[in-house]
């Protein structure tokens, strides 16, 4: 195992939707950066939110995540902060 690292991406909020199964859902967040790139993050149980009650299309927000030690597209988001 490497060390652990925190990454914090800044951009636009552009789509919000759910994945997965009933019994096995994740709340997503599709995040466009500046230079256009899509990136796509999950929302935990413990994700620390400010700035505002909910995080809405549209919404200029910093996220700040981390590596996910499983095979997926979905980074893990710890906090974000709506600008």
């Amino acid at each position: 195992m490497g060390d652990f690292t925190e990454e914090t991406y800044s951009g636009t909020a552009a789509k919000r939707f759910t994945e997965g199964s009933d019994s096995d859902e994740a709340d997503v967040l599709t995040l466009v950066l500046e230079d256009g790139t899509e990136l796509h993050f999950t929302f935990l149980e413990v994700t620390k939110l400010s700035g505002a009650e909910d995080v809405s299309e549209g919404d200029i927000v910093e996220i700040t995540s981390g590596p996910y030690e499983f095979s997926s597209a979905f980074h893990p988001i710890f906090s974000i902060e709506v600008k």
